[in-house]
């Protein structure tokens, strides 16, 4: 997916490390990947970028079984909505989900807290 170039969002939502703006987060293993954003627009603009380059690579992005949505921050009672494939992903994760091992957790401020946790004790049991 070399070229797969995230435009940069115009509205201010970009996320920022160090005071570096950055349009996306991504953490990628084996055939996943892990996104992050800071709005919902946001995310489902970058989703309408990443379908094109993913048909260009011969890459398909199974929506209905594997694709998970988690919202950080204070949770709202509407689901959101967003498409992939003109199909809704309806498939959220409510607090924490595990990808390539690594613990996320959306109602913590550090949200690997609780995966840094468990493996301390993990190693404090060994």
């Amino acid at each position: 997916m070399a070229d797969l170039i995230w435009p940069p969002d115009s509205d201010g939502t970009d996320l920022s490390f160090d005071g570096v703006a950055k349009s996306h987060l991504r953490l990628e293993h084996n055939d996943g990947i892990v996104l992050f954003f800071s709005s919902l627009p946001a995310l489902q603009r970058k989703l309408n970028v990443l379908q094109p380059s993913c048909g260009r690579n011969l890459l398909c992005i199974n929506v209905r079984r594997k694709t998970k949505g988690m919202v950080f921050g204070p949770l709202s009672l509407v689901r959101p909505v967003l498409t992939l494939y003109g199909v809704t992903l309806s498939s959220w994760t409510p607090t924490e989900y595990t990808y390539a091992g690594v613990t996320l957790n959306s109602t913590t401020y550090n949200l690997f807290a609780h995966h840094c946790s468990s493996k301390a004790q993990k190693a404090c049991d060994d």
